[in-house]
């Protein structure tokens, strides 16, 4: 259908100025970190809609059983989302988690992202575990009693990008657990 453009502005109420898509949103189930994880899930908590969506076209790329969307996460239908996904919302079981301080209590194995942590190209892969993700800029919070893992680097810039670590993170253990 086309729209008039005074309707189009008013219906993009995102401003992302690109075809809209209507529809139900589908209901996303709360999750129970306190039972242990069913394969690799992957704790997330990207704010932003353009680097969550980037993160479920590599999710969906390699393999996590589920994604679990922390308190303040961005919105994985949201139309930046959808768009940097190229709809792997639809191939991902999406489920909503709690804030940090519960991520703090949850079953594990649980495994974080962090530039201090010991070699990722090391570490022998658990069928089941808690792959966490912290927000850019911030990291996993310093508190969190999960074990740490880094990609190794040149050292030439002083991190990657979340989405990044994580494509990696996710395709070393797609290639450990596939090989």
């Amino acid at each position: 259908m086309l729209l008039s453009p005074a309707l189009f502005r008013a219906l993009d109420v995102s401003g992302t100025n690109h075809p809209l898509l209507v529809g139900s949103v589908p209901a996303i189930p709360a999750i129970d970190l306190t039972q242990p994880p069913q394969g690799l899930e992957l704790l997330c908590a990207l704010g932003d809609p353009s680097n969550l969506g980037a993160l479920l076209r590599s999710a969906a790329a390699f393999g996590p059983a589920r994604v679990v969307l922390l308190e303040g996460a961005a919105h994985p239908f949201h139309p930046k989302c959808l768009r940097a996904a190229s709809n792997a919302q639809f191939e991902l079981t999406l489920l909503r988690g709690p804030r940090w301080a519960e991520v703090n209590h949850a079953a594990g194995p649980l495994v974080a992202l962090d530039a201090g942590g010991e070699d990722l190209t090391r570490y022998d892969w658990p069928a089941d575990l808690r792959l966490i993700l912290g927000e850019e800029g911030q990291g996993v919070p310093a508190d969190c009693p999960a074990r740490r893992l880094s990609i190794p680097t040149t050292g030439a810039v002083e991190s990657l990008n979340a989405t990044v670590a994580a494509s990696i993170a996710l395709f070393a253990r797609h290639t450990r657990r596939t090989a």
